[in-house]
């Protein structure tokens, strides 16, 4: 791709606890200027709350436009004020069309989801079942509007060897949301000689859980992506038997750096972790159990997840994503025709920490 085509990549303002998107566009920023892109990140001046600052954000966006525009999540209701012919919208999931109901589902639907899709020239989901859901929720959107380019893994996630073991196996499960499914993974625990490494705000209810349980545990928050990567490599295994996500990071991210996984048999998680799986039903809590019993237990069926899961991770490369999305930033604006002055050209808005 050309230097002189400019990408403006937009950028939601996290709030504490938020942190996935923010890294997915912070190294989609940096990987394609490495590779000649002239690509400006910039992070919205204020949270995504309320009416007010909503409208400050749609005239940041649209005073931040390039050749080509990308909202790289969350912020989609921005999309309307931007020039269509040359706006992108990623989308990273669907679920809380899932399972939302009422006048706040329809507002969500329509102004986050709806409206953006509608107005983009062109809409990317990062797995084929977001972009199966995505047309379930848009009636009438165009599929082949709708582009499936996958996340890359950082380049902090590479292989790792397993330390020698002293004292018990460590089971690592990133992430405390609900659909996360801690508690069931509690349940499968207790009473395993095993020690719970988590990664996310423990609420009272989840403390009270692991205190009723006896699991021994520690619990790790605000971590960059190195100290994250650290936390993969204390791990025996990476437990991840999740309800429901769009895409699922830390499956890739464990499997790139040597560690077993056990995740769940539904929405993205198969299409993302391949062969490289033990796959569970994740409101069964004697399947995840009997899976990482297996998985601590067996060292050759451990070492048959780790090899396929190194295969796996390949598919997820930051070459593969750039080129991906190059090509889709190229045919935008040529389809657009000759590129006019599209808001200012201003340097990027310095992103948050990156933090887990």
């Amino acid at each position: 791709m050309s230097a002189a085509l400019h990408v403006s990549l937009l950028q939601r303002r996290s709030f504490a606890g938020q942190f996935s998107i923010e890294g997915i566009a912070a190294h989609l920023a940096r990987d394609l200027r490495a590779a000649g892109v002239d690509a400006c990140l910039h992070v919205a001046p204020v949270h995504s709350r309320g009416l007010g600052p909503r409208l400050a954000i749609a005239r940041f966006a649209r005073a931040h436009q390039g050749d080509v525009t990308h909202i790289t999540g969350d912020i989609t209701f921005a999309a309307p004020a931007l020039r269509a012919a040359r706006t992108v919208v990623t989308f990273h999931d669907c679920e809380p069309l899932e399972w939302m109901r009422g006048p706040r589902r329809e507002v969500l639907r329509r102004f986050w989801y709806d409206a953006p899709a509608r107005h983009a020239a062109a809409v990317t989901a990062d797995s084929a079942h977001t972009k199966a859901r995505l047309l379930v929720h848009v009636p009438g959107l165009e599929p082949d509007k709708v582009h499936v380019v996958p996340n890359a893994v950082a380049p902090v996630f590479r292989p790792r060897p397993q330390p020698p073991r002293e004292g018990p196996p460590v089971v690592l499960q990133v992430g405390t949301k609900h659909n996360k499914n801690v508690p069931r993974l509690l349940a499968a625990l207790e009473g395993l000689d095993v020690v719970l490494h988590i990664v996310g705000p423990v609420d009272a209810a989840l403390g009270a859980d692991l205190a009723r349980r006896r699991i021994r545990h520690r619990v790790f928050q605000d971590l960059t992506e190195t100290a994250l990567a650290e936390c993969y490599a204390a791990a025996d295994v990476v437990a991840f038997a999740s309800l429901a996500e769009g895409f699922g990071m830390p499956v890739i991210e464990a499997q790139a750096m040597g560690r077993p996984v056990v995740t769940s048999r539904t929405t993205s998680l198969p299409e993302v972790a391949g062969a490289g799986a033990h796959f569970v039903d994740p409101q069964n809590v004697g399947d995840i159990r009997a899976a990482l019993v297996r998985v601590l237990g067996d060292a050759c069926w451990r070492a048959r997840l780790v090899e396929a899961g190194f295969a796996n991770a390949r598919r997820f490369t930051r070459e593969r994503v750039v080129a991906l999305y190059g090509a889709l930033y190229r045919d935008l604006a040529e389809a657009a025709g000759p590129a006019a002055a599209y808001g200012r050209r201003s340097p990027p808005h310095p992103p948050p920490r990156e933090a887990r």
